[in-house]
């Protein structure tokens, strides 16, 4: 699973197993320093074919969804997976294949590592080493539904029936799958942060404008997990109505519609090429919160006054609905039921003036399930 270090398309991949090597063996997380994801982004302008080579690993494992630690942009076990599946969609065995041959360096029994090499393998009509290597991955992981899925696959594959049934019996003995994934900002938390039947993927302070930006390089389905039949759920724009759009209105000197039709249409552009390529159920984006008082706060920037983000976020909230509904996404409602007569957050419905109630998701999540009820098939 080797490649030559000196050749300029794989450099970038060397640079993020040179670090994980370096890492203690006791790190629950794995990091990419700054130098390497500079470097990497200098390359990336080099030519497409660098850019199309290096970009899923450098976009995954150092620049979404990161968190900052000393320095470094810190990559959870879960990011890590994601850009090998991202790999793997793309074609690029070789660089997945050695992403997890630095983790095998770094964890020499790691179900993970296990997993995906059982997937290379399998991919590649290895059954035999393919089954060695998912049976190692499930005797670390007994209870991973997607290496129970996979050894299915296999046993089916190769005729093997005492096999079925096991994996079959296994399987139904799980949890049920979650109903929905919902993909968003620290809204997505707040709002469906207790609802049991789905699935959440916090992608940090996200905003609208940079998933409408970026599409599948910053929300790739192929990079997930995802149930087959899962309704997907997009919870974004909050950050892009408090700070951003009266900013460019003003400084700029655009009109506010107009920032608010290409934000809009940039954004439902992503979430209908995420629907291409991800599960089968339906799709739906949310409205944004009621905007709300509260002193200065770096960790919530703000720009304008109280009125002029109620009135943009009200606008905002009429053209996503507006757009969703033309090209068949569903829209969930939730500004309305937080609401004052005056366009601003009830403050019995937040903590913060800023979230919905952690408490309140429950409620969000039944709104969830009449509205994707209303419209199932």
């Amino acid at each position: 699973m080797g490649f030559d270090e000196e050749n300029p398309l794989n450099r970038t991949a060397c640079a993020i197993i040179h670090w994980f090597t370096a890492l203690p063996s006791s790190r629950a997380w794995y990091g990419l320093p700054a130098v390497p994801r500079i470097a990497a982004r200098r390359m990336m302008r080099q030519g497409p074919a660098l850019a199309i080579r290096c970009a899923p690993a450098i976009l995954c494992l150092a620049a979404y969804g990161t968190k900052k630690r000393f320095g470094t942009a810190v990559v959870t076990l879960d990011e890590f997976k994601r850009a090998v599946r991202r790999h793997l969609a793309l074609g690029q065995v070789d660089i997945a294949a050695d992403l997890l041959l630095a983790l095998e360096r770094q964890a020499p029994d790691h179900p993970v590592a296990h997993h995906f090499v059982g997937k290379i393998l399998l991919r590649q009509g290895n059954h035999l080493g393919a089954m060695s290597r998912l049976c190692r991955a499930l005797a670390r992981d007994s209870g991973n539904r997607e290496i129970l899925e996979d050894l299915l696959s296999l046993s089916r594959v190769i005729g093997d029936q005492s096999g079925i049934r096991s994996y079959e019996q296994a399987l139904a003995a799980l949890p049920a799958a979650p109903r929905a994934v919902v993909f968003g900002d620290s809204h997505a938390l707040h709002c469906f942060g207790r609802v049991d039947w789905c699935e959440r993927h916090w992608l940090g302070p996200r905003t609208m404008h940079r998933v409408g930006r970026e599409g599948l390089d910053g929300i790739d389905p192929r990079a997930y997990y995802l149930p087959q039949r899962a309704d997907v759920v997009m919870v974004f724009g909050e950050i892009d109505a408090r700070a951003h759009i009266g900013r460019q209105r003003d400084e700029r000197g655009r009109d506010q519609d107009e920032v608010i039709g290409d934000l809009v249409a940039n954004y439902i552009d992503a979430v209908c090429a995420i629907r291409l390529l991800g599960p089968a159920g339906a799709y739906v984006v949310c409205g944004v919160v009621p905007p709300g008082e509260y002193e200065m706060n770096p960790e919530f920037p703000t720009y304008g006054s109280l009125q002029d983000r109620a009135r943009i976020t009200a606008s905002l909230n009429g053209a996503l609905q507006k757009a969703a509904d033309a090209v068949g996404l569903l829209y969930l409602d939730l500004y309305t039921p937080f609401v004052q007569e005056d366009g601003t957050f009830d403050p019995a419905f937040t903590d913060d003036n800023v979230h919905v109630r952690e408490d309140l998701s429950p409620y969000c999540g039944a709104m969830l399930k009449r509205l994707l009820r209303r419209h199932s098939p």
